[in-house]
């Protein structure tokens, strides 16, 4: 139960997109492009790579209006985060998560690989 005006662990409380660090930090695109681009991320689930929300739906999940979500699918394709196929009259969109030189260094992987990182200290 939450308890109003009290610390709660957001971490664990929360269900939702991430938007990556690699992403956050980047100048190139509007925050909403990247809000959208952790919701396409969300969509793909077990498909790894593809997803195909309407772009109505994602206008939604956003909270902003399709056209809107039409121009942040369009930021990220220009910057090639993503590519997005037609699938036919009345189908939504294909959209492809695609590897990108900003995301190198930054994949789980790789952090977890790494030696120097300090040792885990509680915050007092």
């Amino acid at each position: 139960m939450i308890e109003i005006g009290k610390p709660v662990n957001a971490w664990a409380l929360f269900y939702g997109g991430l938007v990556p660090n690699w992403l956050m930090k980047r100048k190139e695109l509007s925050p909403g492009a990247k809000i959208c681009f952790a919701r396409l991320v969300q969509f793909c689930g077990r498909y790894k790579y593809l997803c195909f929300p309407a772009q109505e739906t994602l206008g939604e999940e956003l909270g902003i209006s399709t056209q809107q979500a039409k121009r942040y699918i369009k930021e990220l394709k220009t910057v090639k985060l993503i590519d997005v196929k037609q699938r036919g009259f009345n189908q939504s969109n294909v959209y492809y998560i695609l590897g990108h030189k900003w995301m190198e260094g930054e994949t789980i992987e790789e952090i977890k690989n790494l030696k120097d990182l300090p040792d885990k200290q509680e915050v007092s």
